[in-house]
C-alpha cells in the first residue's frame, strides 16, 4: 500500500505539473536521456553518488564499486577491504577534494581516501564519529588551511591538521546522526556551515556558535536527508533542504514549503541540485524515490521512465558545466545513469500530452486574446495547446473524418464572416474544416481531387483575393468563389502527385507559386501560367519532399528544394520576375563539401541568425553561414543534431517542422516533436581537458612512466603506444584527435577517432610527442606533450667501436706473426729437402760420372709418379719466365696440395698412398694440355703451370682437376678411396705486372693455396692481392 500511495502521489505531481502550471509550452517538455548501464563499462546500475575531480574525469559511486569516466569509457576502481569490512558507498558521499585526492563515505565501513591510486581508510577505531558516512565536504579557511568534514551515524567528524575530531553540534543530543552538510557564505564573506540531522532538523554554525535555524512545521519533517545552494540571482543566496517529506526554501530570511499537492508532493527528497546557477534559465532538480521534479520560473515538471528515465528512484544529481561551455546534467538512478545535455532540444511525446508519438504537422495561431495556442498534428489525431492544456481532437470526439486520423497538414486562414478558419488535411480523409467551432469534412465528393491532402497553402492576389490550395496525391485542387477546381495535366502540370507548396513574392509584390511533387520536380505558376522547372537543375526524377525560401544577411533570397534521395538543392531567385539563376545553385549531400548526414531531406527552416535547418532522417543539420576563404571555400559550417542534443529520435517526417512567433525551431519525428530555442541555446566555446592516459611499452608488462621528463628507454624499449582521451562528456563519438611524434614525424597526423597511437622500431634519438585533441563544437585542446629518449645500442656506441678496433688491429698483428712464422717454417724445410736431395744427385753423379742421358733424365723425373720434379722446374722456370716477360705473355700457376694425405698413410700405409699418388698423377694428366707442365713440387703437392693461359681458362680447368679428384673414386689394393685437392691459382699478364718475379708469383700460388686449405679444403682460390694478403699480413 505504501508503495502504491507513493506512485499515487507522483502521478499527482506529474499531472499537476503538465496540466494545471505549464504556462509556456515550452515547459511541458522534457529532455532527451542518454543511459549508462553496466552494459556500458558501469560497474552496477545503482548510482548512489558522483562528483568530478580535479582533472576533470567524472566519478560514480555504486554498491559494488568506484568508477571514472574520460569521454570513452568507464574505468572500475574497487573498493577497499571488500572482504573485511563491507565497504559500500553511501548515497551523496563522494568528496573530490581540492589536493586531487577523493573521498568515499560508506554505510557502516567509515570513510576511505583514495590518492594516487592506493586507498587509506578510517573508521571508528582510528578518530571517525561513526562508521556510515552520509556526506563528506571541504571548507577553506581564511588563512587558506583546508577541513574535512564527514557527517556520519556517530556525529560531526572534523579533519584538520591530520586529527579527526568529534562535534556534536547540539550538545545536549550526543547521540545526533548528521545527515546532510553544506557550506555557504554571506555577502560579508562570513562562512556558514549547516548541519542536517537525521531527527533533529536543521542546525547552523556561524561566528563559533552552534544553533537550530529550523524544525518541523517550519521544515516539513525533521529527517534532513540532503542540503543545496542556489544563487536565484546574481549575489542573491539561497538554502534548500531535502527532507524526509520533501523539500524547503530559505531566501531572504523567510521559509517556505514545497510538500503541499499544488506544489510538490511529501516524498523523500534524495537529491538536490541547480543548473544554470544565477541565469535566467536557472533551475532546482529534486530527486526523490519516485522520480525527478524540476522547479523553474516558478513551475513545477515532473520526469520518470515515461520520459526516458532508466529508474523513477533518482539518488544523485550533479551538473558538468565547463567555462564558456554548454553544461550536461547527471542524473543517478537506481537503475543506471543518465545524462541530459542542457538548453538544447526539448521533446514532446505521449507523455508530455500528444496522442500519438509520429507527429506529422505544426501550426502556430492566436486565440481571440492573442496569446499563442499550438496546434500539432500526429499519427493518432491532432492536439491543441491552449489556455495552459491539451485537447485531443480525433475521428471518436470532435468533427474530424471518420476515415482518417493521420493529420499531415495543417493551416489556418484569416477572417471569413468574422471568424478564422481552421484546415486540417488528413492521409484518406480529405480536410476537416473547423470555423467557430463547427468541424466540416471537405472530400472528394466536394470536388477535392483526392481525399490525401499532403500540403495546404493560402495565397492573396494583387488585388486583394485569396485562394486556398490543397495538394493531394492525385492532384492540386484550389478553392475559388466557394468552389473547389482542380489543376489539371493539360494547365501543364505534369505530375499529380503534389507533395509540397510555397509562395515567393519578388521586391515588388509578384508572385509566384511553387509546387514540389512526388516523381516530376517541381513546377512554378506565374502571371496564370504553369512552367516546370528546367531540367538542367537535375530534378526531372525527384521526389520533391520540402520547398523553403530564405533571405540572407544581405539580403539575398534563395530557393531550397529537398528530395528524397538527393539531397537538397539551393538556387538564388534573382530578378524582377522572381525565377530561379541558372549560375547560382549547389547541391548539399552527404558527399558534397561541406556534407549533410542524409539525402532524404523533408523540411527546411531558416532562425532569426540566418541559419539554415535541414530535417533529415540522420537527424537535423543546422547550416551556419560563413566566409569563403581560399582553404576553405564553402558557404556554411555544418552541425547535425542528434539523440545525443536531445532529439526523440534522429529520423524526422515530411511536413513536420515550424517557426514559431518566439523563434523556436520545431520538427517532427518518428518519436516525438522537438523544440529548440536558439536564444537559450549555448555555444560551446571551451577547450576541454586533454590527457595522455597511458604510455605502454609494447611486447612488456610495464607502463612507460609520463612523470619523468624525459624518460630514458633501453634500445630494446622502442615499440611504444601512447592512449589519450579529452574529457569531452557530450557526443565524446566526435571527438577527433591527431598526433606529432617529434624526431619522427614531418607533420602532425589526419584527424582521426583513434585514442590510441603505436610506433614501432623507434631508432636512438630524443623524441617528443605531442597530441591535440578536438571536440564536437570544433574547439580544440593541446598540443599534451611527453618527452622521451631512445638509448643506443651498446654495440654500437662509440666505446663500442673503439673496442672493434682495437681487436681489429691485434688480430690482425698476430695473424701476421703466425703466418711469417708458418711460411718460414716450410720454407726452411723445402730449403733443407731441397738441399739433401740434391746433395744426393751431386754424389751420384759424381759416383755415376758418364751415366747416359738415360740416367739424366732419371735425375729430373720423380721415381714414383714419373714427373718432372722440382729441381727441373727451377732449373728450366726460370728462363722460360724470362722469355714470356720478354714476349708480352701470360701464365698461370697452380700450387695443389691433396687433402689430408697424411691421414691415407697412417691409416692404409705408405704402398698405398703411393698408389693413390700414381693415380692422382694419371687423373692430372687427362685434365691437362700437352704444352702445360705439371710438377710434383714435394710430398703430395703438385705445380702446374699454364703457358698462355687466359684467367678465366686457368680457372676453369683448375675446377676440372678438383672435380675430377673429387668425383674419382681411386681404387688401391686395399679400399677405394676419394681423394680432394686444395688448388692456389696465380694468373700472371706481363703487360699488367712486368715487375713481379717467378719466385713472388710461386709465393702468391702457395698462399693462394693455404687459404684454399684455411677455407675448407677441396676448394680453389684465386690468388687477390687486397683479400688474401691482408689475411697474412
Amino acid at each position: 500500500m505504501k508503495s502504491l500511495y507513493h506512485i499515487l502521489l507522483f502521478v499527482l505531481l506529474f499531472c499537476y505539473a503538465v496540466v494545471i502550471h505549464a504556462g509556456d509550452i515550452s515547459e511541458l517538455g522534457h529532455p532527451a536521456f542518454r543511459v549508462f548501464t553496466d552494459k556500458d563499462g558501469l560497474p552496477q546500475n545503482t548510482i548512489l553518488a558522483m562528483a568530478v575531480d580535479q582533472k576533470g574525469y567524472l566519478w560514480i559511486g555504486t554498491q559494488d564499486a568506484a568508477a571514472y569516466y574520460n569521454g570513452r569509457k568507464w574505468t572500475r576502481v574497487a573498493l577497499p577491504n571488500r572482504t573485511i569490512s563491507s565497504f559500500a558507498i553511501n548515497r551523496n558521499a563522494i568528496l573530490a577534494a581540492s589536493d586531487g585526492s577523493l573521498w568515499f563515505g560508506s554505510d557502516g565501513g567509515g570513510l576511505a581516501h583514495y590518492v594516487n591510486g592506493k586507498w587509506t581508510t578510517v573508521d571508528t577505531s582510528n578518530g571517525l564519529a561513526g562508521n556510515t558516512v552520509w556526506q563528506v565536504i571541504e571548507t577553506k579557511s581564511e588563512g587558506g588551511g583546508g577541513a574535512i568534514w564527514a557527517a556520519t551515524d556517530g556525529g560531526l567528524s572534523k579533519f584538520e591538521q591530520d586529527t579527526w575530531t568529534t562535534i556534536h553540534p547540539r550538545s545536549d543530543k550526543p547521540d545526533d546522526k548528521v545527515r546532510a552538510l553544506l557550506e555557504t557564505s554571506s555577502t560579508a564573506g562570513q562562512p556558514t556551515l549547516w548541519v542536517g540531522l537525521d531527527e533533529g532538523g536543521l542546525v547552523q554554525y556561524q561566528a563559533n556558535q552552534w544553533k537550530t535555524v529550523a524544525t518541523h512545521p517550519v521544515l516539513p519533517s525533521n529527517k534532513v536527508l540532503c542540503l543545496l545552494e542556489t544563487h536565484p540571482s546574481p549575489g542573491e543566496s539561497a538554502v534548500w533542504v531535502g527532507t524526509g517529506k520533501g523539500p524547503a526554501l530559505h531566501q531572504k530570511g523567510h521559509w517556505r514549503t514545497f510538500n503541499d499537492p499544488a506544489s510538490l508532493p511529501n516524498q523523500p527528497v534524495l537529491s538536490l541540485l541547480e543548473t544554470n546557477s544565477g541565469t535566467r534559465h536557472s533551475a532546482v532538480w529534486v530527486g526523490t524515490p519516485y522520480g525527478l521534479a524540476r522547479l523553474q520560473n516558478e513551475r513545477w515538471t515532473a520526469f520518470d521512465t515515461r520520459h526516458g528515465l532508466p529508474h523513477n528512484a533518482v539518488l544523485s544529481l550533479l551538473e558538468i558545466r565547463p567555462k564558456n561551455g554548454e553544461g550536461s546534467l547527471w542524473i543517478g538512478t537506481d537503475s543506471g545513469l543518465a545524462r541530459v545535455s542542457e538548453n538544447k532540444w526539448t521533446s514532446f511525446n505521449v507523455s508530455s500530452g500528444l496522442p500519438d508519438k509520429l507527429v506529422s504537422s505544426f501550426l502556430e495561431s492566436r486565440d481571440e486574446h492573442g496569446k499563442p495556442t499550438f496546434w500539432v498534428g500526429t499519427f493518432n489525431g491532432l492536439a491543441r495547446y491552449q489556455e495552459d492544456r491539451w485537447t485531443i481532437f480525433d475521428r471518436t470526439n470532435t468533427g474530424l473524418p471518420q476515415d482518417s486520423n493521420i493529420i499531415l497538414s495543417l493551416l489556418e486562414t484569416g477572417p471569413d464572416k468574422g471568424g478564422r478558419i481552421l484546415w486540417v488535411g488528413t492521409w484518406g480523409g480529405g480536410i476537416a474544416k473547423c470555423q467557430d467551432g463547427r468541424w466540416t469534412t471537405i472530400d472528394h465528393n466536394s470536388g477535392l481531387a483526392d481525399d490525401t491532402v499532403n500540403c495546404l497553402l493560402e495565397t492573396t492576389s494583387e488585388t486583394g483575393e485569396s485562394t486556398l490550395w490543397a495538394g493531394t496525391a492525385k492532384g492540386l485542387s484550389y478553392l475559388e468563389n466557394g468552389h473547389w477546381k482542380t489543376v489539371d495535366a493539360q494547365s501543364g502540370l505534369r505530375d499529380v502527385n503534389v507533395s509540397s507548396l510555397l509562395l515567393t513574392r519578388t521586391a515588388k509584390g509578384k508572385a509566384t507559386l511553387w509546387v514540389g511533387t512526388k516523381g516530376k520536380g517541381v513546377f512554378y505558376r506565374q502571371d496564370g501560367r504553369w512552367k516546370a522547372l528546367s531540367d538542367e537543375f537535375g530534378l526531372q526524377k525527384c521526389l520533391v519532399l520540402g520547398l523553403r525560401e530564405t533571405r540572407a544577411e544581405d539580403g539575398k533570397r534563395w530557393l531550397w528544394i529537398g528530395t528524397k534521395g538527393y539531397g537538397v538543392l539551393r538556387m538564388a531567385l534573382e530578378g524582377s520576375d522572381g525565377v530561379v539563376s541558372t549560375t547560382h545553385r549547389q547541391f548539399y549531400s552527404d558527399r558534397s563539401v561541406p556534407n549533410i548526414p542524409n539525402n532524404v531531406v523533408y523540411q527546411i527552416q531558416q532562425d532569426r541568425q540566418h541559419r539554415i535547418y535541414l530535417f533529415t532522417n540522420q537527424g537535423i543539420a543546422r547550416l551556419t553561414p560563413r566566409t569563403p576563404t581560399k582553404e576553405d571555400p564553402a558557404e556554411y559550417s555544418v552541425y547535425t543534431f542528434t539523440t545525443e542534443d536531445g532529439l526523440a529520435g534522429l529520423a524526422c517526417n515530411r511536413g513536420a517542422s515550424m517557426v514559431d512567433s518566439q523563434g523556436r525551431i520545431w520538427g517532427g519525428t518518428l518519436e516525438g516533436a522537438v523544440m529548440l530555442d536558439p536564444s537559450k541555446e549555448i555555444l560551446d566555446r571551451s577547450s576541454k581537458p586533454l590527457y595522455i592516459e597511458r604510455a605502454e611499452l609494447l611486447g612488456k608488462a610495464e607502463h612507460l612512466s609520463l612523470a619523468a621528463s624525459p624518460s630514458m628507454l633501453r634500445y630494446n624499449e622502442n615499440h611504444l603506444a601512447f592512449e589519450f582521451s579529452l574529457l569531452s562528456y557530450l557526443r565524446a563519438g566526435d571527438t577527433r584527435y591527431r598526433t606529432l611524434l617529434v624526431g619522427r614525424d614531418e607533420a602532425p597526423s589526419p584527424w582521426t577517432a583513434d585514442a590510441r597511437v603505436e610506433y614501432f622500431n623507434l631508432a636512438k634519438g630524443d623524441y617528443l610527442f605531442r597530441v591535440w585533441a578536438k571536440d564536437y563544437a570544433g574547439n580544440i585542446s593541446g598540443p599534451v606533450e611527453a618527452a622521451f629518449t631512445v638509448q643506443q645500442a651498446p654495440w654500437k656506441t662509440w666505446w663500442a667501436y673503439l673496442l672493434y678496433l682495437v681487436i681489429f688491429v691485434v688480430g690482425a698483428y698476430l695473424l701476421a706473426q703466425w703466418r711469417t712464422r708458418l711460411l718460414q717454417r716450410r720454407n726452411k724445410a723445402l730449403e733443407a729437402r731441397v738441399r739433401e736431395r740434391t746433395e744426393k744427385l751431386e754424389e751420384t753423379l759424381r759416383e755415376k760420372d758418364g751415366l747416359t742421358s738415360a740416367l739424366r733424365e732419371l735425375a729430373v723425373r720423380d721415381p714414383l709418379t714419373h714427373l718432372y720434379n722440382r729441381r727441373y722446374f727451377l732449373e728450366r722456370a726460370h728462363g722460360d719466365f724470362a722469355l714470356i716477360r720478354r714476349e708480352k705473355k701470360a701464365i698461370a700457376i697452380l700450387m695443389m696440395d691433396l687433402d689430408r694425405f697424411k691421414a691415407i698413410n697412417d691409416h692404409y700405409g705408405h704402398p698405398t698412398g703411393d698408389e693413390v699418388l700414381r693415380e692422382v698423377t694419371a687423373a692430372l694428366r687427362t685434365c691437362v694440355r700437352e704444352t702445360d707442365l705439371i710438377v710434383r713440387y714435394g710430398g703430395e703437392e703438385f705445380l702446374l703451370v699454364l703457358f698462355n693461359s687466359t684467367e678465366e681458362g686457368a680457372m676453369r680447368l683448375a675446377e676440372t682437376i678438383r672435380h675430377t679428384l673429387e668425383s674419382t673414386p681411386l681404387t688401391s689394393g686395399v679400399a677405394t678411396i676419394r681423394v680432394t685437392i686444395s688448388i692456389g691459382l696465380r694468373w700472371f699478364d706481363s703487360k699488367v705486372e712486368p715487375a713481379v718475379d717467378l719466385d713472388q708469383l710461386i709465393e702468391q700460388a702457395d698462399r693462394a693455396l693455404y687459404q684454399a686449405k684455411r677455407d675448407g679444403r677441396n676448394k680453389v682460390v684465386v690468388y687477390d692481392k687486397n683479400k688474401i694478403d691482408s689475411t697474412v699480413a
